[in-house]
Protein backbone atom coordinates (compact mmCIF):
# COMPACT_ATOMS: atom_id res chain seq x y z
CA UNK A 1 0.00 0.00 0.00
CA UNK A 2 0.80 3.63 -0.65
CA UNK A 3 0.06 6.74 0.03
CA UNK A 4 -1.60 7.57 -3.12
CA UNK A 5 -3.78 4.34 -3.26
CA UNK A 6 -7.37 4.63 -4.33
CA UNK A 7 -9.97 2.01 -4.09
CA UNK A 8 -13.16 2.60 -5.75
CA UNK A 9 -16.18 2.61 -3.31
CA UNK A 10 -20.13 2.13 -4.14
CA UNK A 11 -20.73 6.04 -3.66
CA UNK A 12 -16.82 7.03 -4.59
CA UNK A 13 -13.29 6.68 -4.25
CA UNK A 14 -11.21 6.45 -1.01
CA UNK A 15 -7.60 7.04 -0.37
CA UNK A 16 -6.01 4.99 2.18
CA UNK A 17 -3.97 7.22 4.45
CA UNK A 18 -2.80 5.34 7.63
CA UNK A 19 -2.74 1.47 8.27
CA UNK A 20 -4.46 2.13 11.95
CA UNK A 21 -4.70 -1.46 13.31
CA UNK A 22 -4.43 -4.82 11.99
CA UNK A 23 -5.11 -8.19 13.22
CA UNK A 24 -7.53 -11.65 13.35
CA UNK A 25 -10.61 -9.14 12.47
CA UNK A 26 -8.95 -8.02 8.90
CA UNK A 27 -7.55 -4.47 8.14
CA UNK A 28 -8.65 -0.94 9.73
CA UNK A 29 -7.05 2.55 8.03
CA UNK A 30 -7.86 5.92 7.90
CA UNK A 31 -9.18 6.97 4.40
CA UNK A 32 -9.87 10.48 2.50
CA UNK A 33 -12.53 10.74 0.30
CA UNK A 34 -11.14 11.52 -3.39
CA UNK A 35 -14.40 14.01 -3.54
CA UNK A 36 -14.64 16.38 -1.38
CA UNK A 37 -11.27 15.38 1.32
CA UNK A 38 -13.19 13.65 4.33
CA UNK A 39 -11.34 11.21 6.44
CA UNK A 40 -13.23 8.43 7.82
CA UNK A 41 -11.99 4.64 8.61
CA UNK A 42 -12.08 1.71 6.02
CA UNK A 43 -12.33 -1.85 7.16
CA UNK A 44 -11.22 -4.96 5.13
CA UNK A 45 -9.92 -8.48 5.10
CA UNK A 46 -6.45 -8.99 5.75
CA UNK A 47 -4.78 -8.93 2.05
CA UNK A 48 -2.33 -11.62 3.09
CA UNK A 49 -4.91 -14.18 4.90
CA UNK A 50 -5.89 -17.86 3.86
CA UNK A 51 -9.15 -18.59 2.07
CA UNK A 52 -10.54 -19.31 5.17
CA UNK A 53 -9.49 -16.15 6.42
CA UNK A 54 -10.38 -13.92 3.99
CA UNK A 55 -14.22 -15.42 4.42
CA UNK A 56 -14.56 -15.15 7.73
CA UNK A 57 -13.31 -11.83 7.91
CA UNK A 58 -15.43 -10.84 5.11
CA UNK A 59 -18.67 -12.03 6.69
CA UNK A 60 -18.04 -10.46 9.79
CA UNK A 61 -17.32 -7.19 8.13
CA UNK A 62 -20.27 -7.27 6.26
CA UNK A 63 -22.54 -8.19 9.40
CA UNK A 64 -20.86 -5.17 10.91
CA UNK A 65 -22.45 -3.17 7.56
CA UNK A 66 -25.53 -4.69 8.28
CA UNK A 67 -26.23 -3.82 11.90
CA UNK A 68 -24.55 -0.02 10.89
CA UNK A 69 -27.56 -0.21 8.16
CA UNK A 70 -30.19 -1.15 10.91
CA UNK A 71 -28.90 1.07 13.74
CA UNK A 72 -28.42 4.22 11.07
CA UNK A 73 -31.62 5.83 12.43
CA UNK A 74 -31.43 5.62 15.95
CA UNK A 75 -30.83 8.38 18.11
CA UNK A 76 -31.22 8.28 21.55
CA UNK A 77 -31.34 11.31 23.93
CA UNK A 78 -30.91 11.76 27.68
CA UNK A 79 -32.46 15.07 27.89
CA UNK A 80 -29.66 17.14 28.28
CA UNK A 81 -27.20 14.95 26.18
CA UNK A 82 -27.93 11.83 23.09
CA UNK A 83 -26.46 8.78 22.40
CA UNK A 84 -25.90 7.64 18.41
CA UNK A 85 -24.18 5.31 16.16
CA UNK A 86 -21.67 6.08 14.13
CA UNK A 87 -22.60 5.66 10.52
CA UNK A 88 -21.92 3.74 7.14
CA UNK A 89 -20.54 6.08 4.79
CA UNK A 90 -19.59 3.66 1.96
CA UNK A 91 -18.72 0.05 0.76
CA UNK A 92 -17.06 -1.85 -1.61
CA UNK A 93 -18.88 -2.59 -5.32
CA UNK A 94 -21.41 -5.20 -5.38
CA UNK A 95 -19.97 -8.67 -5.81
CA UNK A 96 -17.21 -8.28 -3.81
CA UNK A 97 -19.02 -9.01 -0.57
CA UNK A 98 -16.83 -12.58 0.51
CA UNK A 99 -13.33 -11.72 -1.58
CA UNK A 100 -10.52 -9.73 -0.14
CA UNK A 101 -11.83 -6.87 -1.71
CA UNK A 102 -14.79 -6.38 -0.19
CA UNK A 103 -14.65 -3.11 2.37
CA UNK A 104 -16.71 -0.72 4.43
CA UNK A 105 -16.29 3.01 5.44
CA UNK A 106 -17.30 3.96 8.43
CA UNK A 107 -17.74 7.73 9.89
CA UNK A 108 -14.84 9.11 11.62
CA UNK A 109 -16.56 9.38 15.08
CA UNK A 110 -16.22 12.93 16.89
CA UNK A 111 -14.56 13.63 20.08
CA UNK A 112 -12.00 11.48 22.07
CA UNK A 113 -12.84 7.89 23.24
CA UNK A 114 -13.81 7.72 27.01
CA UNK A 115 -10.05 5.66 28.19
CA UNK A 116 -8.28 8.21 26.78
CA UNK A 117 -10.11 11.07 28.16
CA UNK A 118 -9.28 10.00 31.21
CA UNK A 119 -5.61 9.32 30.66
CA UNK A 120 -5.51 12.88 29.40
CA UNK A 121 -7.02 14.25 32.44
CA UNK A 122 -4.62 12.29 34.91
CA UNK A 123 -1.45 12.77 32.79
CA UNK A 124 -1.74 15.73 30.17
CA UNK A 125 -1.70 15.78 26.75
CA UNK A 126 1.74 14.23 25.94
CA UNK A 127 0.82 10.64 28.22
CA UNK A 128 -2.51 10.21 26.51
CA UNK A 129 -2.46 8.68 23.19
CA UNK A 130 -4.75 10.88 21.28
CA UNK A 131 -4.09 14.15 19.04
CA UNK A 132 -6.13 16.59 21.05
CA UNK A 133 -4.04 19.28 18.20
CA UNK A 134 -6.47 17.46 15.63
CA UNK A 135 -9.48 18.35 17.28
CA UNK A 136 -11.46 21.55 16.51
CA UNK A 137 -10.83 24.32 18.61
CA UNK A 138 -13.71 24.33 20.65
CA UNK A 139 -12.76 20.50 21.64
CA UNK A 140 -9.25 21.58 21.70
CA UNK A 141 -9.50 24.21 24.48
CA UNK A 142 -11.95 22.15 26.35
CA UNK A 143 -9.52 19.04 26.90
CA UNK A 144 -6.56 21.09 27.26
CA UNK A 145 -8.77 22.61 30.26
CA UNK A 146 -9.10 19.66 31.36
CA UNK A 147 -6.28 18.35 32.14
CA UNK A 148 -5.47 21.05 34.97
CA UNK A 149 -8.26 19.69 36.30
CA UNK A 150 -6.59 16.28 36.34
CA UNK A 151 -10.13 14.19 36.81
CA UNK A 152 -12.48 12.79 34.53
CA UNK A 153 -16.17 14.76 35.22
CA UNK A 154 -18.57 12.93 37.56
CA UNK A 155 -21.62 14.17 35.03
CA UNK A 156 -19.57 12.96 32.21
CA UNK A 157 -19.37 9.27 33.11
CA UNK A 158 -23.13 9.20 34.37
CA UNK A 159 -23.86 10.27 30.96
CA UNK A 160 -22.15 7.43 29.25
CA UNK A 161 -23.73 5.04 31.91
CA UNK A 162 -27.26 6.05 31.47
CA UNK A 163 -26.49 6.20 28.11
CA UNK A 164 -25.07 2.80 27.73
CA UNK A 165 -28.08 1.39 29.52
CA UNK A 166 -30.49 3.03 26.91
CA UNK A 167 -28.48 1.75 23.79
CA UNK A 168 -28.49 -1.53 25.26
CA UNK A 169 -32.54 -1.88 25.78
CA UNK A 170 -32.79 0.10 22.43
CA UNK A 171 -30.62 -2.45 20.26
CA UNK A 172 -31.64 -5.22 22.22
CA UNK A 173 -35.45 -5.03 21.47
CA UNK A 174 -34.93 -3.41 18.08
CA UNK A 175 -37.25 -5.41 15.32
CA UNK A 176 -35.62 -5.40 12.17
CA UNK A 177 -37.26 -6.63 8.53
CA UNK A 178 -35.67 -7.48 5.15
CA UNK A 179 -36.83 -9.09 2.53
CA UNK A 180 -36.18 -12.65 2.85
CA UNK A 181 -35.52 -12.36 6.25
CA UNK A 182 -35.24 -10.31 9.54
CA UNK A 183 -34.24 -9.71 13.42
CA UNK A 184 -35.70 -9.76 16.59
CA UNK A 185 -32.55 -7.52 18.02
CA UNK A 186 -29.07 -6.60 17.86
CA UNK A 187 -26.11 -7.71 20.26
CA UNK A 188 -22.97 -5.66 20.64
CA UNK A 189 -20.51 -7.90 21.87
CA UNK A 190 -17.64 -5.58 22.21
CA UNK A 191 -18.18 -2.99 25.33
CA UNK A 192 -15.35 -1.04 26.16
CA UNK A 193 -14.20 2.53 27.19
CA UNK A 194 -12.16 2.36 23.76
CA UNK A 195 -15.09 2.23 22.03
CA UNK A 196 -17.27 4.97 23.32
CA UNK A 197 -16.31 8.81 22.28
CA UNK A 198 -17.18 11.76 24.00
CA UNK A 199 -17.81 14.90 22.13
CA UNK A 200 -18.19 17.63 24.37
CA UNK A 201 -19.26 20.59 22.14
CA UNK A 202 -22.49 18.45 20.92
CA UNK A 203 -22.67 16.28 24.01
CA UNK A 204 -22.65 13.39 21.78
CA UNK A 205 -21.79 10.15 23.18
CA UNK A 206 -20.77 7.89 19.77
CA UNK A 207 -20.41 4.54 19.65
CA UNK A 208 -18.15 2.79 17.56
CA UNK A 209 -16.86 -0.73 16.69
CA UNK A 210 -19.60 -3.11 15.61
CA UNK A 211 -17.10 -5.84 14.08
CA UNK A 212 -18.43 -8.59 16.87
CA UNK A 213 -21.80 -7.90 16.47
CA UNK A 214 -24.85 -10.52 15.72
CA UNK A 215 -28.39 -10.12 15.31
CA UNK A 216 -30.47 -12.15 17.58
CA UNK A 217 -33.38 -14.74 16.59
CA UNK A 218 -36.73 -14.58 17.68
CA UNK A 219 -35.72 -15.83 21.41
CA UNK A 220 -33.18 -13.28 21.87
CA UNK A 221 -30.14 -15.61 21.32
CA UNK A 222 -27.40 -15.45 18.36
CA UNK A 223 -27.84 -17.92 15.11
CA UNK A 224 -25.03 -19.57 16.60
CA UNK A 225 -26.64 -20.13 19.91
CA UNK A 226 -23.57 -18.77 21.92
CA UNK A 227 -24.57 -15.74 23.10
CA UNK A 228 -27.52 -13.12 24.75
CA UNK A 229 -28.27 -9.93 25.56
CA UNK A 230 -26.57 -11.43 28.87
CA UNK A 231 -23.87 -10.86 27.31
CA UNK A 232 -23.77 -7.62 26.66
CA UNK A 233 -24.83 -6.69 30.35
CA UNK A 234 -22.43 -8.80 32.24
CA UNK A 235 -19.75 -7.07 29.97
CA UNK A 236 -21.29 -3.81 30.94
CA UNK A 237 -20.86 -4.25 34.48
CA UNK A 238 -17.39 -5.77 34.19
CA UNK A 239 -15.64 -3.23 32.03
CA UNK A 240 -17.39 0.20 33.44
CA UNK A 241 -16.70 -1.43 36.79
CA UNK A 242 -12.70 -1.75 36.01
CA UNK A 243 -13.19 1.75 34.17
CA UNK A 244 -14.55 3.56 37.65
CA UNK A 245 -12.48 1.96 39.81
CA UNK A 246 -9.49 3.08 38.44
CA UNK A 247 -10.62 6.86 37.24
CA UNK A 248 -13.68 7.26 39.09
CA UNK A 249 -12.90 4.91 42.47
CA UNK A 250 -15.74 7.96 44.66
CA UNK A 251 -18.08 7.49 42.23
CA UNK A 252 -17.44 3.52 41.90
CA UNK A 253 -18.14 3.46 45.87
CA UNK A 254 -21.39 6.52 45.24
CA UNK A 255 -23.27 3.86 42.99
CA UNK A 256 -22.26 0.72 44.52
CA UNK A 257 -21.03 -0.80 41.76
CA UNK A 258 -21.70 -4.61 41.32
CA UNK A 259 -18.05 -6.38 40.67
CA UNK A 260 -19.74 -9.18 38.46
CA UNK A 261 -23.37 -10.00 37.93
CA UNK A 262 -25.29 -13.59 37.61
CA UNK A 263 -27.16 -14.30 34.33
CA UNK A 264 -30.12 -14.10 35.89
CA UNK A 265 -28.96 -10.64 37.20
CA UNK A 266 -27.42 -9.35 34.13
CA UNK A 267 -30.93 -8.01 32.95
CA UNK A 268 -32.69 -4.76 32.64
CA UNK A 269 -34.86 -5.52 35.43
CA UNK A 270 -32.42 -7.44 37.44
CA UNK A 271 -29.81 -4.15 36.99
CA UNK A 272 -32.77 -1.64 37.70
CA UNK A 273 -31.22 -0.96 41.17
CA UNK A 274 -28.17 0.05 39.92
CA UNK A 275 -29.50 2.28 37.40
CA UNK A 276 -31.86 4.05 39.57
CA UNK A 277 -28.79 4.99 41.70
CA UNK A 278 -27.04 6.59 38.41
CA UNK A 279 -30.24 8.19 37.58
CA UNK A 280 -30.33 10.13 41.22
CA UNK A 281 -26.47 11.14 40.96
CA UNK A 282 -27.78 12.43 36.77
CA UNK A 283 -30.24 14.62 38.21
CA UNK A 284 -27.84 16.16 40.84
CA UNK A 285 -25.20 16.84 39.03
CA UNK A 286 -27.49 17.99 36.12
CA UNK A 287 -29.05 20.35 38.64
CA UNK A 288 -25.49 22.16 39.94
CA UNK A 289 -24.90 22.45 36.53
CA UNK A 290 -27.71 24.25 36.01
CA UNK A 291 -27.08 26.93 38.58
CA UNK A 292 -23.76 27.31 37.54
CA UNK A 293 -24.58 27.93 33.81
CA UNK A 294 -26.87 30.49 35.32
CA UNK A 295 -24.03 32.06 36.95
CA UNK A 296 -22.00 31.71 33.46
CA UNK A 297 -25.05 33.67 31.57
CA UNK A 298 -25.46 36.42 33.96
CA UNK A 299 -21.53 37.28 33.71
CA UNK A 300 -21.35 37.39 30.09
CA UNK A 301 -24.62 39.62 29.33
CA UNK A 302 -24.21 41.81 32.22
CA UNK A 303 -23.16 45.61 31.64
CA UNK A 304 -19.42 46.96 31.06
CA UNK A 305 -16.80 44.10 30.76
CA UNK A 306 -13.70 44.76 33.31
CA UNK A 307 -10.47 42.47 34.23
CA UNK A 308 -12.26 41.37 37.12
CA UNK A 309 -15.44 39.92 35.34
CA UNK A 310 -13.18 37.83 32.82
CA UNK A 311 -11.45 36.62 36.04
CA UNK A 312 -14.66 35.93 37.67
CA UNK A 313 -16.24 34.18 34.07
CA UNK A 314 -12.77 32.40 33.64
CA UNK A 315 -13.50 30.41 37.21
CA UNK A 316 -17.10 30.10 36.31
CA UNK A 317 -16.48 28.04 33.07
CA UNK A 318 -13.69 26.27 34.62
CA UNK A 319 -16.45 24.90 36.74
CA UNK A 320 -18.66 24.23 34.00
CA UNK A 321 -15.31 21.86 32.26
CA UNK A 322 -15.66 20.03 35.47
CA UNK A 323 -19.05 19.01 34.92
CA UNK A 324 -18.11 17.91 31.63
CA UNK A 325 -19.36 20.79 29.33
CA UNK A 326 -18.50 23.31 26.75
CA UNK A 327 -18.27 26.68 28.49
CA UNK A 328 -20.12 29.24 25.97
CA UNK A 329 -16.48 30.50 24.50
CA UNK A 330 -18.44 32.75 21.98
CA UNK A 331 -20.07 35.08 24.55
CA UNK A 332 -16.68 34.95 26.25
CA UNK A 333 -15.00 36.46 23.38
CA UNK A 334 -17.30 39.03 22.62
CA UNK A 335 -16.53 40.46 26.33
CA UNK A 336 -13.12 39.91 25.49
CA UNK A 337 -13.33 42.36 22.39
CA UNK A 338 -15.56 44.72 23.98
CA UNK A 339 -12.88 44.97 26.80
CA UNK A 340 -10.23 45.66 24.72
CA UNK A 341 -11.95 48.22 22.78
CA UNK A 342 -12.74 50.08 25.99
CA UNK A 343 -8.78 49.69 27.12
CA UNK A 344 -7.41 50.60 23.94
CA UNK A 345 -9.28 53.56 24.11
CA UNK A 346 -8.48 54.31 27.36
CA UNK A 347 -4.61 54.13 26.93
CA UNK A 348 -4.47 51.11 29.38
CA UNK A 349 -1.87 48.92 26.85
CA UNK A 350 -0.43 46.79 29.01
CA UNK A 351 -4.26 45.08 29.72
CA UNK A 352 -5.25 45.88 26.55
CA UNK A 353 -2.11 43.41 25.77
CA UNK A 354 -3.24 40.85 27.91
CA UNK A 355 -6.51 40.78 26.86
CA UNK A 356 -5.77 40.35 23.12
CA UNK A 357 -2.85 37.96 24.16
CA UNK A 358 -6.32 35.62 26.16
CA UNK A 359 -8.74 36.63 22.96
CA UNK A 360 -6.20 34.69 21.05
CA UNK A 361 -6.71 31.75 22.32
CA UNK A 362 -10.29 31.32 22.47
CA UNK A 363 -12.03 29.03 19.68
CA UNK A 364 -13.53 30.79 16.74
CA UNK A 365 -11.48 33.94 17.77
CA UNK A 366 -9.46 35.64 15.09
CA UNK A 367 -6.24 34.68 16.44
CA UNK A 368 -3.73 36.16 14.12
CA UNK A 369 -5.00 39.31 14.06
CA UNK A 370 -5.59 39.45 18.13
CA UNK A 371 -2.33 38.38 18.54
CA UNK A 372 -0.71 40.71 16.60
CA UNK A 373 -2.49 43.91 18.18
CA UNK A 374 -0.94 42.13 21.39
CA UNK A 375 2.04 42.40 19.64
CA UNK A 376 1.69 45.91 18.61
CA UNK A 377 0.47 46.95 22.58
CA UNK A 378 3.75 44.93 24.00
CA UNK A 379 6.08 47.64 21.69
CA UNK A 380 4.07 50.32 22.42
CA UNK A 381 4.02 49.89 26.43
CA UNK A 382 8.04 49.71 25.59
CA UNK A 383 8.50 52.59 22.99
CA UNK A 384 6.80 56.14 24.94
CA UNK A 385 8.44 58.18 22.24
CA UNK A 386 6.40 56.66 19.31
CA UNK A 387 3.40 54.94 21.45
CA UNK A 388 0.80 57.59 19.78
CA UNK A 389 1.13 56.09 16.65
CA UNK A 390 1.32 52.51 18.12
CA UNK A 391 -2.18 53.68 19.67
CA UNK A 392 -3.37 54.88 16.11
CA UNK A 393 -2.50 51.22 14.64
CA UNK A 394 -4.20 49.18 17.24
CA UNK A 395 -7.09 51.63 16.75
CA UNK A 396 -7.11 51.08 13.13
CA UNK A 397 -6.02 47.17 13.96
CA UNK A 398 -9.79 47.34 16.11
CA UNK A 399 -11.84 49.00 12.88
CA UNK A 400 -10.24 45.78 10.66
CA UNK A 401 -8.39 48.39 8.52
CA UNK A 402 -5.47 46.53 8.36
CA UNK A 403 -3.30 48.70 5.32
CA UNK A 404 -3.76 51.60 7.50
CA UNK A 405 -2.17 49.91 10.39
CA UNK A 406 0.76 49.00 7.67
CA UNK A 407 0.92 52.71 7.19
CA UNK A 408 1.17 53.68 10.68
CA UNK A 409 3.92 51.03 11.90
CA UNK A 410 6.02 52.57 8.85
CA UNK A 411 6.16 55.88 10.15
CA UNK A 412 5.89 54.96 13.99
CA UNK A 413 9.48 53.00 12.68
CA UNK A 414 10.81 55.93 10.74
CA UNK A 415 13.90 56.65 12.89
CA UNK A 416 14.48 52.83 14.57
CA UNK A 417 17.45 51.78 14.46
CA UNK A 418 17.26 48.19 14.78
CA UNK A 419 14.41 47.26 11.94
CA UNK A 420 13.90 43.77 13.70
CA UNK A 421 10.45 45.19 15.03
CA UNK A 422 9.41 46.17 11.47
CA UNK A 423 10.22 43.17 10.18
CA UNK A 424 8.39 41.32 12.58
CA UNK A 425 5.45 43.17 12.62
CA UNK A 426 4.89 44.52 9.34
CA UNK A 427 5.56 40.85 7.63
CA UNK A 428 3.26 39.74 9.87
CA UNK A 429 0.20 42.72 8.78
CA UNK A 430 1.26 42.37 5.14
CA UNK A 431 0.77 38.30 5.24
CA UNK A 432 -2.70 39.48 6.55
CA UNK A 433 -3.69 41.85 3.84
CA UNK A 434 -1.78 39.58 1.22
CA UNK A 435 -1.71 35.95 2.05
CA UNK A 436 1.70 36.30 0.68
CA UNK A 437 5.05 35.16 2.30
CA UNK A 438 7.10 37.32 5.02
CA UNK A 439 10.23 37.47 2.80
CA UNK A 440 8.45 37.97 -0.36
CA UNK A 441 9.13 41.78 -1.72
CA UNK A 442 5.52 43.25 -2.35
CA UNK A 443 5.32 44.83 -5.84
CA UNK A 444 5.03 48.36 -4.34
CA UNK A 445 8.74 47.98 -3.35
CA UNK A 446 10.26 46.47 -5.45
CA UNK A 447 8.38 48.44 -8.19
CA UNK A 448 9.79 52.03 -6.30
CA UNK A 449 13.25 50.62 -6.17
CA UNK A 450 13.00 49.74 -9.73
CA UNK A 451 11.91 53.04 -10.74
CA UNK A 452 14.79 55.07 -8.83
CA UNK A 453 17.06 53.30 -10.89
CA UNK A 454 15.94 53.37 -13.77
CA UNK A 455 15.51 57.54 -13.15
CA UNK A 456 19.36 57.34 -12.21
CA UNK A 457 20.06 55.71 -15.27
CA UNK A 458 17.78 58.47 -17.67
CA UNK A 459 19.59 61.46 -15.64
CA UNK A 460 23.22 59.61 -16.30
CA UNK A 461 22.51 59.19 -20.14
CA UNK A 462 20.94 62.28 -20.65
CA UNK A 463 23.88 63.96 -19.82
CA UNK A 464 26.33 61.81 -21.95
CA UNK A 465 23.75 61.71 -25.21
CA UNK A 466 23.61 65.91 -24.58
CA UNK A 467 26.90 66.23 -25.84
CA UNK A 468 27.09 63.84 -28.88
CA UNK A 469 27.38 65.12 -32.18
CA UNK A 470 24.72 65.64 -34.74
CA UNK A 471 24.82 64.17 -38.19
CA UNK A 472 27.50 61.12 -39.58
CA UNK A 473 28.42 58.13 -37.95
CA UNK A 474 28.37 59.10 -34.10
CA UNK A 475 25.42 61.71 -35.14
CA UNK A 476 23.70 58.41 -36.08
CA UNK A 477 24.46 56.30 -33.06
CA UNK A 478 23.48 59.12 -30.87
CA UNK A 479 20.26 59.56 -32.68
CA UNK A 480 19.31 55.12 -32.28
CA UNK A 481 20.64 56.06 -28.09
CA UNK A 482 18.44 58.93 -28.30
CA UNK A 483 15.59 56.63 -29.27
CA UNK A 484 16.07 54.40 -26.90
CA UNK A 485 16.12 56.32 -23.99
CA UNK A 486 13.05 58.00 -25.66
CA UNK A 487 11.39 54.43 -25.37
CA UNK A 488 13.08 54.26 -21.71
CA UNK A 489 12.03 57.09 -20.91
CA UNK A 490 8.32 56.48 -21.48
CA UNK A 491 8.50 53.11 -19.31
CA UNK A 492 9.59 55.11 -16.53
CA UNK A 493 6.71 57.24 -16.83
CA UNK A 494 4.45 55.03 -17.06
CA UNK A 495 5.31 53.23 -14.12
CA UNK A 496 5.85 56.00 -12.22
CA UNK A 497 2.70 58.04 -13.14
CA UNK A 498 0.27 55.56 -14.05
CA UNK A 499 1.49 52.75 -11.64
CA UNK A 500 2.39 54.08 -8.49
CA UNK A 501 0.46 56.91 -8.01
CA UNK A 502 -2.79 54.89 -8.44
CA UNK A 503 -1.21 52.32 -5.84
CA UNK A 504 -2.20 53.97 -2.23
CA UNK A 505 -1.71 50.45 -0.77
CA UNK A 506 0.44 47.37 -0.10
CA UNK A 507 -1.52 44.85 -1.68
CA UNK A 508 -0.39 42.26 -4.66
CA UNK A 509 -1.99 43.89 -7.42
CA UNK A 510 -2.24 48.03 -7.52
CA UNK A 511 -5.79 49.29 -8.06
CA UNK A 512 -6.12 50.40 -11.56
CA UNK A 513 -3.08 48.35 -12.90
CA UNK A 514 -3.61 44.96 -12.83
CA UNK A 515 0.62 44.55 -12.35
CA UNK A 516 0.96 41.18 -11.47
CA UNK A 517 4.54 39.50 -10.00
CA UNK A 518 5.04 38.23 -13.67
CA UNK A 519 4.33 41.31 -15.43
CA UNK A 520 7.70 43.02 -12.88
CA UNK A 521 9.70 40.24 -14.43
CA UNK A 522 8.96 41.16 -17.73
CA UNK A 523 10.25 44.80 -16.67
CA UNK A 524 12.64 43.34 -15.19
CA UNK A 525 13.64 41.87 -18.62
CA UNK A 526 12.61 44.86 -20.51
CA UNK A 527 15.37 47.19 -18.30
CA UNK A 528 18.08 44.69 -19.22
CA UNK A 529 17.32 44.59 -23.20
CA UNK A 530 17.80 48.54 -22.83
CA UNK A 531 20.92 48.18 -21.08
CA UNK A 532 22.24 46.14 -23.62
CA UNK A 533 21.22 48.14 -25.70
CA UNK A 534 22.62 50.91 -24.65
CA UNK A 535 25.74 49.68 -24.15
CA UNK A 536 26.06 48.70 -19.93
CA UNK A 537 26.23 45.11 -18.51
CA UNK A 538 22.73 44.98 -16.45
CA UNK A 539 24.08 42.37 -14.16
CA UNK A 540 25.87 44.67 -12.18
CA UNK A 541 22.55 47.05 -12.20
CA UNK A 542 20.07 44.27 -11.72
CA UNK A 543 22.49 42.38 -8.40
CA UNK A 544 22.46 45.71 -7.00
CA UNK A 545 18.66 46.22 -7.63
CA UNK A 546 18.42 41.97 -5.70
CA UNK A 547 20.59 43.73 -3.02
CA UNK A 548 18.56 46.48 -2.58
CA UNK A 549 14.96 44.40 -2.29
CA UNK A 550 16.75 41.73 -0.20
CA UNK A 551 17.25 44.99 2.86
CA UNK A 552 14.04 44.95 4.36
CA UNK A 553 15.36 48.15 6.00
CA UNK A 554 15.65 50.10 2.58
CA UNK A 555 12.16 48.42 1.59
CA UNK A 556 10.65 50.16 4.82
CA UNK A 557 12.16 53.47 4.20
CA UNK A 558 10.98 53.09 0.36
CA UNK A 559 7.65 52.44 1.02
CA UNK A 560 7.77 55.67 4.20
CA UNK A 561 9.66 58.04 1.23
CA UNK A 562 6.10 57.04 -0.96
Amino acid sequence: MTDQELIQGNQQAWRLLKLLGEGDAGEVYLVESARDKRNAILKRPHRSSFTADVLRQSTQIHTEASILKSLSDLRLSGGEYHVEVIDLVDQSLPGNELSERFFIVIEKATGVPLSALARLAHFGSEDAPIAVDNLDGDARLYFQKLVETGAVPTLLVLRVLDGLFELLEAIHTRHIEWIDAESFGILWNDIKPDHLFWDPAGRCLSVIDWGNGQFLEQDGITKDRLYSPVDDYRQLIEEMGKFLAETAPNLHASLQWPVSVSPADATPEGLKPLRDRIHVLLMKETGDLAEVRQRETYLVSSGEPSMRLLQELAAVQQQVILYGEMPDYGATARIHARLAGALAFDARLAEFKQVCEQLASLPGAETEQWSTLARIAGVAVEDEQASGLFREAIQDGLNGDWHSVLWTLCAATRNDADPARWRNLSGIVRRMITEISLDTPTPYVTLNRLVQLMEDELAQWAGKIAAAPVGGSQGLKADEIRAVLRAYESLVARLKNEIIKKWPQLDPVPPGANLTYTELDAILYELSDVFLKLGVNPSARLSALTRALSQPRAQTQIIIDA
